[in-house]
């Protein structure tokens, strides 16, 4: 809420609040988990809203591109990484956006809904790497050791859009969504915009969807801190 100001007054602000408070002011970082929790909790609110629904969504993906090569290749494009000028593209496919029509954003919830656990489990593994706890090194390491990626939190329970969405890439593109080192940095819908390091709320979102994504984040601020 304090990235809009200028760095000098963020940075009163932020010793205020620390002095006054007793808390501690950092960055939070808005990784997979997070966006998919906001997205899943957004397509939630559709049915009862039908204002919601009159915009398109867009997902945009990520990839770890380092984490699937092999450790001399790794080294020789962080060596070449540092060597390259400022403004040039960076090795390998940096994002893909994916666009999904405001009309059948319900049709992907439903789809979600339909899958089996077996199924999903099946999917963990068709991402190249095993669903078990003795791959989740693997899977920790192609995710970037970042917590909030690699998906080995899925298990904690279903996320019906997601689940549709994974599919249909799978269709469509090929693309494994739940190989860890895929991962979410972008979602945009007509009820908010949520990124790495950008959260936005639109005045026209349903209410409870609202509350709920704030609440989501500063529980994840508080985990944070306590991690």
């Amino acid at each position: 809420m304090l990235m809009r100001m200028p760095p000098p007054l963020k940075s009163v602000v932020a010793d205020f609040l620390s002095a006054e408070f007793d808390c501690k002011i950092s960055p939070s970082r808005i990784g997979t988990r997070t966006l998919a929790g906001g997205l899943e909790r957004w397509v939630g609110t559709l049915g009862r809203n039908k204002r919601e629904q009159k915009k398109d969504l867009l997902v945009v993906l990520g990839f770890n591109v380092l984490s699937m090569l092999p450790k001399k290749k790794v080294d020789d494009a962080q060596e070449a990484g540092e060597e390259k000028e400022e403004g040039k593209e960076k090795q390998g496919l940096n994002t893909v956006d994916v666009i999904i029509p405001w009309n059948d954003l319900l049709k992907f919830a439903r789809i979600g809904r339909m899958i089996e656990q077996d199924e999903i489990e099946r999917r963990y593994e068709d991402g190249g790497v095993g669903y078990g706890r003795e791959f989740r090194e693997t899977r920790q390491a192609l995710a970037g050791k970042l917590r909030e990626e690699g998906w080995e939190w899925r298990d904690e329970g279903q996320q019906p859009f997601t689940e549709a969405l994974s599919e249909y890439l799978k269709k469509i593109m090929a693309l494994k969504l739940f190989h860890p080192a895929v991962r979410i940095v972008k979602v945009a819908c007509s009820g908010f915009v949520m990124a790495e390091g950008k959260f936005k709320i639109f005045e026209t979102m349903d209410r409870v969807a609202v509350v709920d994504l704030l609440g989501s984040m500063c529980e994840k601020a508080m985990v944070q801190e306590i991690q």
